[in-house]
């Protein structure tokens, strides 16, 4: 959260400094942070894909855990950016019914993620 908020500390200079400027004065502002963020989600989610459940099945650290999981995600990044935005829209869906399709879809979610831990990883260290 610290990197995020520096990042975004430093993308507020491409801001416009007059209050209702046109659009394409924020064109800039918008298409960087953009960029940006869809950057930092994608690592993120690289980092955390398969985190959880390998460190709760196998106990292992964080690091080998976060090393794993992006190494996951980098040999399979089509299905992976399916199963992002199956877990935006899973999001979405809970968001447009004030969280409470959250009680269902996390659960499908979570699911679903143990299940692609057990074909990804756990598949490939057992053959």
């Amino acid at each position: 959260m610290i990197f995020w908020m520096r990042i975004a500390a430093l993308l507020h200079a491409l801001y416009p400094s007059v209050q209702g400027a046109p659009l394409t004065e924020f064109a800039p502002f918008l298409i960087t942070g953009s960029v940006v963020g869809a950057v930092i989600a994608a690592v993120i989610f690289s980092i955390s894909a398969f985190s959880i459940p390998l460190m709760m099945e196998r106990r292992v650290d964080i690091m080998t855990a976060v090393f794993t999981s992006f190494n996951a995600v980098k040999s399979n990044v089509p299905a992976m950016i399916v199963w992002a935005l199956i877990i935006c829209g899973g999001i979405l869906i809970g968001f447009a019914t004030y969280g409470v399709g959250m009680i269902v879809t996390m659960p499908i979610l979570g699911y679903g993620t143990w299940h692609a831990y057990h074909e990804t990883i756990k598949k490939k260290h057992h053959v």
